[in-house]
């Protein structure tokens, strides 16, 4: 069989379309997330605070995805995802104008990037389930797989713009952007005929029933029990040091513009990943997403003890690498390997899953970070890493020597 080019489903036009604008909407959220995350930091001068702002922004998709998976079902995905744009947009333009008016207040600052976010959850939830339906069947799998380049370099870029515009600017100018942003998502969903992304013979559910038959699913797979224990490990003890990047950057005296540039390694890293991850063929997942916990725990032990500007953006650059193999990896299992009426409420566990872990995690590391430090946390993340990463490699080789009866 000829091996499918990565980049065949930019061949067509609807899927360039909702590309464009997930690229769009992702470099505004990444502006978005630096600045806040910087001046939270700045203001406050705890690790913690921004775990209760990761709670209360990334934590929204935990109630947020799964019901917007749902409404996907019964209503038009490209509705949902202009009602989620919206509603995104005018949080931020909201905050630009307070912020701008009598500057950055910690509560201000919190509500309005909880809104922002709550809209940017649904849209992402629906433009997660368009993308897809654009494309015939033989390239879906590396349409996931460019979906996570458009989200991984748009986190390149949002994050060296964000920290440029906020030193240089202003934090409210990036705030400003990330509205702008959603423009791009709208069009792109309006553009594409309703008859795309209509399900055959679809059927209205209610998003409890479709919940609760996703996870009986899980329970149920041993390939969907391993992809998901995976996926949750390293999104509970590693994805949260994407927003806790501006304590490592002050924690070295570093500015704004250095936490961008913190953030841009650990997105380039992904972005490298995502060029290939999308490739991996279905019988290599659970070794290879092994393989990225490992890789994981390498990089923080870098993070931990190579104290410099270089040791820093090379840990993240592969920190980058391991968030892409877990979330492709697991996304691909569950949008393209479950079955068919399964896809989109797994694929609304796989989104809350994806915010609930680093939810928690962000709390507990920077609790962990203002009482032990940022050195000694990381360490110890490292170790519950590697044997994280031995335990999936094991329970991964039994159950392959039980299916094949070698065991």
């Amino acid at each position: 069989m000829a091996r499918v080019k990565t980049l065949a489903p930019l061949r067509y036009r609807n899927f360039r379309y909702i590309f464009i604008g997930a690229f769009a909407s992702s470099v505004g959220s990444w502006m978005m997330s630096v600045a806040a995350g910087y001046e939270l930091y700045v203001i406050t001068g705890s690790a913690s605070m921004i775990g209760l702002m990761v709670m209360l922004t990334v934590g929204s998709g935990i109630v947020v995805n799964p019901i917007a998976a749902g409404w996907c079902v019964d209503h038009d995905p490209r509705r949902i995802a202009v009602i989620g744009s919206v509603i995104a947009a005018i949080a931020c333009f909201l905050l630009t104008f307070f912020a701008w008016s009598d500057g950055l207040q910690v509560g201000e600052l919190l509500v309005f990037v909880f809104i922002a976010w709550v809209g940017n959850n649904i849209a992402s939830s629906a433009v997660g389930v368009i993308e897809p339906m654009v494309v015939p069947a033989e390239h879906k799998r590396q349409a996931v797989g460019l979906s996570s380049v458009a989200y991984n370099s748009a986190r390149v870029i949002g994050a060296v713009s964000g920290g440029l515009v906020t030193d240089y600017v202003g934090a409210p100018a990036a705030f400003a952007c990330n509205g702008l942003s959603y423009i791009p998502v709208v069009i792109s969903v309006l553009i594409i005929p309703s008859a795309v992304v209509t399900l055959a013979n679809a059927q209205k559910h209610k998003v409890a029933k479709g919940m609760v038959e996703g996870l009986k699913a899980i329970r149920e797979s041993t390939a969907l029990w391993a992809a998901f224990a995976g996926f949750i490990t390293y999104f509970l003890l590693v994805a949260p040091i994407q927003w806790l990047i501006p304590v490592i950057a002050t924690d070295h005296g570093l500015t704004a513009a250095m936490v961008g540039y913190l953030g841009a390694a650990f997105a380039g890293g992904a972005l490298v990943m995502s060029f290939f991850s999308g490739r991996i063929p279905e019988s290599k997942t659970d070794t290879v997403r092994s393989l990225g916990l490992l890789l994981a725990a390498l990089a923080m032990v870098g993070v931990s003890l190579l104290d410099s500007l270089l040791g820093d953006l090379t840990s993240l650059f592969f920190l980058g690498i391991a968030w892409d193999l877990c979330w492709t990896l697991t996304r691909c299992r569950v949008q393209l390997d479950a079955a068919a009426e399964l896809s989109r409420p797994l694929f609304g566990i796989f989104f809350s899953l994806g915010y609930l872990a680093p939810t928690l995690g962000s709390l507990v590391l920077g609790f962990m970070i203002d009482q032990s430090g940022l050195n000694n946390s990381l360490l110890i993340v490292a170790v519950v890493l590697v044997f994280s990463a031995a335990w999936g490699w094991v329970s991964h080789s039994r159950h392959t020597r039980a299916a094949t009866g070698t065991g």
